[in-house]
């Protein structure tokens, strides 16, 4: 089984963003440890790019000018076009601010990479009259990504990543998202009380609190309960 992490990115001088960066390249050191068969790339853009996309190293740049919207979705697109080209099973999009916990989640790649229908796991959100699955967590199979690549023709600006995703695959395709094995623990209320069981019995842990130091104090102890 081959899992490929697509984790949404953007250069940057923010201390917040920057703090993120540094746990998740500490995740990568654990990753190889532990001998897991996850790859991990991190999507950026750039416009200056003369290809659709390119990697270096362990990051990928897609030619685009980084908006926060549907550039979101134009990196996600190269990081899914990488994922069949180079046969992975699985792969999860999410971001910077999302810290997985790996035993956790390659248990659950392990009982389904190999599901013959659609695999679109994740925290389910509505938008307009369709569901879609959150960016802070993607899981998706070859053959739910290959249906999205056959529809890329239907990127305009106004979409961005998770909510094009629910539009083609359950809006024009009937695909049901799924929270199956997936389960997400959310620290996004200032002061609020981390708590260790549910962070070794999550397989990703979201972090949105957006106040002062508050992001990479809760990044760091999740961290800490995990890994060390």
């Amino acid at each position: 089984m081959k899992v490929l992490v697509l984790v949404m990115a953007h250069e940057t001088e923010d201390a917040v963003f920057k703090g993120y960066k540094d746990v998740w390249d500490k995740k990568l050191s654990i990753i190889k440890n532990k001998g897991y068969n996850i790859d991990v790339l991190f999507l950026y853009s750039d416009e200056n790019l003369s290809e659709k996309y390119t990697i270096v190293d362990n990051n990928l740049y897609t030619k685009c000018k980084e908006n926060y919207w549907n550039s979101l979705l134009l990196k996600s697109m190269s990081g899914l076009d990488f994922f069949i080209k180079n046969d992975y099973d699985l792969v999860f999009k999410t971001n910077l601010s999302t810290i997985i916990n790996l035993d956790r989640f390659i248990e659950c790649c392990s009982n389904i990479y190999n599901l013959l229908d659609h695999v679109y796991y994740g925290a389910i959100g509505d938008y307009k009259d369709y569901k879609f699955v959150s960016g802070a967590g993607i899981l998706l199979n070859k053959k739910s990504v290959k249906l999205l690549i056959d529809n890329e023709s239907e990127i305009t600006s106004e979409w961005t990543d998770d909510i094009f995703l629910g539009y083609i695959l359950n809006k024009k395709h009937n695909i049901e998202p799924e929270v199956n094995c997936l389960s997400r623990y959310d620290l996004i209320t200032k002061n609020q009380y981390i708590d260790p069981d549910m962070v070794k019995n999550s397989t990703h842990i979201r972090i949105k609190v957006r106040v002062g130091n508050e992001d990479i104090e809760f990044s760091n102890k999740v961290y800490s309960i995990l890994y060390e």
